[in-house]
């Protein structure tokens, strides 16, 4: 492969590393805003007031509940299984954040070296 054909080719793995990352940040920020949207909000009084019709409404819609106390947000209530699949979510895009910052510093090797190193721990011949 002569240079010129390797410099067309490092180009066009930058263009394409550059379209990956802006699509992962571009998933990543959608992700993160559906998570965090907040659109109930309540009182505290009024969470206490009706706690068991609260707590079925929080299960069916699996969205968040801002509560207030003298008109300043205090806290959030949300359902259990909504709150183990926004943690899996943001934990999934903190892996991905990990992965394009040790990308970025060059932290990583070509998959055929992987590979090769894979089938030779696992006596897989090479084709």
């Amino acid at each position: 492969m002569n240079l010129r054909t390797r410099l067309g080719l490092r180009r066009r793995l930058a263009s394409v590393r550059l379209r990956i990352d802006f699509a992962l940040l571009t998933v990543q920020i959608r992700t993160v805003m559906s998570l965090v949207r907040l659109q109930e909000i309540d009182t505290l009084t009024a969470f206490r007031r009706d706690t068991s019709r609260q707590i079925k409404a929080l299960a069916r819609t699996r969205r968040p509940k801002l509560l207030t106390v003298n008109g300043k947000a205090a806290l959030v209530v949300q359902d259990a299984a909504a709150f183990e699949a926004m943690m899996d979510q943001l934990e999934s895009l903190a892996g991905v954040a990990r992965g394009l910052a040790a990308l970025r510093a060059g932290d990583h090797r070509p998959a055929r070296v992987v590979f090769g190193q894979i089938a030779a721990r696992h006596g897989i011949p090479r084709a």
